[in-house]
């Protein structure tokens, strides 16, 4: 709490100095590491859609704050999925751009070689306005169409998401945006339990210093997450740099000479506090963290029960994707 900022991080500097008015910061997930934004000293960030539900993290308080038209955009970080993820249970829109595309100074990491700062906005558009000030631009690449990754079997999906995703194929077709599909073979899991070891490392060389000199600031679960990551042998975490390695080439073949890849967000919609917390909440997010690539989420309609859905498009260029985005967006009529 005491912990008071000197001066703005270096993507906050660039918003003010292009005239953004900066209206004060959020809450977010202990230490950035989780999806619920049910923090232990500052409290719950509760779903704008409903009361009693996660609006997802850790950047849950941005994407909350943006849903509920507190502001007309927020920042965030996104190591594995902790933009994408609140910006799908929010129904708004959320951006992770290319790795290093947006300058870290000034960011609390949780994990470096992971963690992208990214948007969050009601808009394709708004996004693209506050990344174009933030960040630099992406290199060229092929202009063209979209493949449909096919999680099926690799990710578990509701039957809300499969039917909402299925319409979304079908309008997606219909604007001549898609021209297939295409399968990754890799366990997401795995990689995802990879991704969480790797922030668990990273983390606790960032804490170490301060947990040492001020424990009481630390909940023991975020302390006990830290530590067990630290306690792991080498062996273990080498091999899961040496598997998050291979998956990135992987995945920018998948890509090949298309504009992306569109899939779902998430496996499902917003749970209530109390619910059992989904260990694969970031099993498709993590593939753009772990592959350094521009990632957007856009809402593609709402579950029986009126919580929001989400797709994803993993590309290649920000500008581009999300251009798609707020296309397929319109044509779903969301």
């Amino acid at each position: 709490r005491d912990r008071i900022a000197e001066r703005d991080a270096a993507c906050v500097a660039r918003l003010r100095r292009a005239g953004a008015i900066i209206l004060g910061t959020l809450n977010m997930e202990e230490g950035a590491l989780g999806a619920v934004t049910d923090n232990p000293w500052f409290g719950r960030t509760q779903n704008p859609w409903r009361e009693g539900f996660t609006a997802g993290g850790s950047s849950g308080g941005s994407a909350a704050a943006v849903a509920a038209g507190l502001c007309a955009a927020a920042l965030g970080t996104d190591t594995m999925g902790s933009v994408r993820i609140p910006s799908a249970y929010c129904g708004v829109f959320g951006i992770k751009p290319r790795f290093g595309s947006v300058p870290s100074g000034g960011v609390t990491p949780l994990s470096p070689s992971l963690d992208h700062v990214g948007v969050h906005a009601r808009s394709a558009e708004d996004c693209a306005r506050v990344l174009a000030v933030i960040g630099e631009a992406d290199p060229a690449a092929p202009s063209g169409k979209m493949a449909v990754l096919d999680v099926t079997g690799r990710a578990a999906l509701s039957e809300d998401v499969k039917a909402a995703f299925t319409e979304m194929v079908a309008r997606a077709g219909a604007e001549g945006l898609v021209d297939g599909n295409v399968a990754l073979d890799v366990d997401l899991g795995r990689l995802r339990s990879g991704g969480l070891l790797i922030s668990e490392v990273e983390g606790m060389a960032e804490h170490a210093a301060m947990m040492a000199e001020r424990p009481e600031g630390f909940s023991s679960t975020f302390a006990g997450m830290l530590r067990w990551g630290a306690e792991q042998p080498t062996d273990k975490l080498a091999e899961a740099r040496a598997e998050l390695a291979l998956a990135r080439p992987a995945v920018e073949a998948l890509i090949g000479d298309r504009v992306g890849l569109l899939c779902p967000t998430t496996g499902g919609s917003a749970f209530a506090f109390g619910d059992p917390v989904p260990a694969d909440q970031a099993d498709i997010t993590c593939l753009a963290n772990i592959a350094g690539l521009p990632a957007v989420a856009f809402p593609m309609g709402l579950s029986k029960d009126g919580l929001p859905l989400s797709a994803q498009i993993i590309g290649r260029r920000s500008e581009e994707i999300l251009a798609l985005a707020g296309r397929l967006a319109v044509a779903i009529g969301v």
